[in-house]
């Protein structure tokens, strides 16, 4: 039997955490251990590093990762973006699932993120460094094509790169579709106010029109670039910050925008897309961000903040294409976590078979 060792830090296996890394780490692993049935071959251990308060998540899932010894293991896979060299990994081949390379190849990205020294701190000892360990691993997982492309730059052998999408979770294909009844034209954004998600495009672009019947709710950790952001939209009462989307409520609150903006500058997949596509909600992007081709199919994409405003300003008078919704619906709910864990059990078979 092939043994698997999951490394994620402890807590981040928990249903009620929240973020990307934790996200994909709880469902993967949820979804891996359902498929154990119709894959007997394959033992998956959830391995949970602990977490020291002092050194911080990243340079704990670091330290212990290295001391760590993985003897009896077939491969050892980091599915937390974190730094990890598992020198004691014996026998086992090591594994890197990878989001994207934007701090390495990006630089400009990289300096509207260094906000202050924790930032700065963070990037250069946790998520480069962490890049750099993963373009070190035996094979890599990469959750995207664009992630791909970005690695082989990078010099990673293309040979040893695995494309496996991220899914979403059951909820948003199974939950009914609950109608929107607000008075209002709603317009909203669920995510995190990092530079490089450009949340400014977004509320520039609103501000430029004038349609009092339309509103902006902005949902998401009050961390980053958030008091800049409420700043520039604090002349506009139509613009509202929502606070945090909890896990329980974000079904409820993507029914109850009528479009969803999302106006990203370089992004590894971005499950909002999808999530909210999968809600039956045209999706308004920016065309210059680097999204990759699997997520931005079904998207309206703006050229600039005048496109943009214009794109939502034709949704509230025209509508949405039903064509267009049914086939993006379709197309979202095609990504599933069952599907990345059967794909990413593939994985294991032929790197054991290599």
């Amino acid at each position: 039997m092939m043994r698997v060792a999951f490394l994620g830090l402890k807590g981040e296996f928990d249903p009620e955490q929240n973020g990307i890394s934790h996200r994909y780490t709880r469902e993967l692993y949820s979804s891996v251990s359902k498929a154990k049935f119709k894959n007997k071959d394959v033992q998956i251990d959830a391995v949970e590093i602990p977490l020291n308060p002092i050194l911080g998540a990243g340079l704990s899932f670091f330290a212990n990762t290295l001391i760590k010894n993985f003897e009896g293991y077939d491969i050892i896979h980091n599915i937390n973006f974190k730094p990890c060299i598992p020198i004691l990994k014996r026998k086992a081949v090591f594994l890197t699932t990878a989001l994207d390379f934007q701090p390495l190849l990006y630089p400009d990205l990289k300096r509207k993120f260094s906000v202050n020294l924790k930032t700065w701190l963070w990037m250069r000892l946790v998520v480069e460094f962490g890049l750099k360990m993963a373009l070190k691993s035996d094979y890599m997982i990469t959750i995207s094509t664009q992630t791909k492309e970005e690695a082989i730059i990078l010099g990673y052998d293309k040979n040893k790169i695995f494309v496996v999408n991220i899914g979403i979770s059951p909820k948003f294909i199974r939950t009914p579709i609950k109608s929107n009844k607000n008075k209002k034209f709603l317009v909203g954004y669920i995510g995190s106010f990092a530079p490089h998600k450009n949340t400014i495009m977004s509320i520039a672009a609103f501000k430029k029109i004038p349609d009092k019947d339309m509103r902006f709710e902005i949902w998401g950790h009050s961390k980053y670039w958030y008091e800049t952001l409420k700043k520039s939209a604090s002349d506009d009462k139509r613009i509202v910050f929502k606070g945090f989307a909890p896990e329980k409520d974000i079904v409820s609150i993507y029914d109850s925008f009528d479009v969803y903006i999302h106006p990203v500058l370089h992004c590894g997949f971005e499950m909002e897309i999808l999530e909210a596509q999968a809600r039956g909600l045209p999706v308004v992007i920016y065309k210059k961000g680097k999204v990759p081709k699997e997520v931005r199919k079904y998207c309206l994409e703006a050229e600039d903040v005048d496109q943009m405003a214009k794109i939502l300003i034709d949704l509230k008078e025209n509508g949405y294409s039903e064509k267009l919704r049914k086939e993006a619906m379709l197309y979202a709910r095609s990504f599933t976590w069952e599907k990345c864990a059967n794909e990413t059990i593939n994985v294991y078979r032929k790197i054991i078979n290599h």
